[in-house]
């Protein structure tokens, strides 16, 4: 296997598992505890279509209990809290129901978050928007089919392809060099990709995939030079066939004339001073002198 840059093999494989297996114990008599926020489930979703929802009187203890277990035991609350999302699917969801699993996920941890005041899972409530939760389950479901495949028959070939035609619409929404936790984890596919394929035998498949950050180099490359090359041109339209150039070389040209007037004054005036300075040397000096035969 191949490590991956941040040094844990199969990255996404091992959080899944991990966080998974912490969902599925707190989901196990999860609703033996007594906590106040959940004591009404009905009055708590009153506001979301929850009908088609399976097994949504247990889901309020089960979050809560999730969530406690994670910040007792100093886990990554806001990444735990990330995977929570797909286990809820997994967990309330039947047969692709209507169920509003995003909308009730957030009420959960809005609910806990009030009941819990100053707790880690607050920071996550800030970041939550539907699009990036709707991508990461996305994402997970992509990544998840994939790991279950073996690529060396070529009947899995076309979901390889698939795969690798996801991912290149999935990456440019990281170009510019976006950081987050979406970003990361397509960064975690890429590596797993790629080291799954090595034992494919898929023509006509991708083995390796666009990486955001060779993207990111090209345009920190290529914007500036461009810039740099359209304002040079724009320059030289400007001064070679609009007034403001014409008025420009017409200035310079004044300019040039003038010094040339100066120059050539300036010239006069030092030879004027040489010719008077010779003329002084040359003229004769009479000096009298004191005679003692007049004395």
């Amino acid at each position: 296997m191949t490590v991956s840059p941040s040094g844990t093999t199969k990255k996404f494989l091992s959080l899944w598992t991990q966080y998974n297996n912490i969902f599925e114990e707190c989901a196990i008599g999860a609703n033996t505890e007594t906590y106040t926020h959940c004591s009404n489930y009905t009055e708590l979703f009153k506001d979301i279509d929850h009908n088609s929802c399976f097994d949504l009187e247990n889901a309020c203890p089960i979050i809560t209990k999730y969530i406690k277990q994670l910040e007792e035991s100093s886990e990554n609350v806001t990444e735990g809290c990330i995977y929570l999302y797909y286990y809820m699917h997994g967990k309330f969801i039947v047969n692709k129901s209507s169920c509003n699993i995003l909308a009730i996920y957030k009420k959960l941890l809005q609910a806990y978050c009030d009941a819990n005041a100053g707790k880690k899972c607050n920071d996550l409530l800030a970041h939550i928007n539907n699009y990036d939760f709707v991508k990461m389950k996305e994402l997970m479901d992509v990544h998840i089919s994939f790991f279950h495949r073996t690529f060396k028959e070529i009947n899995n070939c076309g979901y390889a392809k698939d795969c690798a035609v996801l991912y290149e619409q999935y990456i440019k929404d990281c170009y510019g060099f976006v950081n987050s936790y979406y970003c990361n984890e397509l960064k975690n596919f890429k590596y797993d990709y790629e080291d799954k394929m090595k034992e494919a035998k898929c023509p006509g498949v991708p083995n390796i995939l666009t990486s955001a950050e060779v993207i990111d180099l090209q345009y920190f490359v290529v914007i500036p030079v461009s810039t740099i090359l359209v304002i040079s041109i724009i320059a030289f339209i400007l001064c070679k066939f609009t007034p403001l150039g014409l008025c420009s070389r017409h200035q310079k040209k004044k300019d040039k004339k003038k010094k040339a007037e100066i120059d050539v004054i300036s010239s006069k005036h030092l030879n004027t001073s040489k010719k008077s300075h010779i003329n002084s040397r040359n003229r004769p000096y009479n000096i009298a002198y004191h005679s003692d035969s007049l004395s």
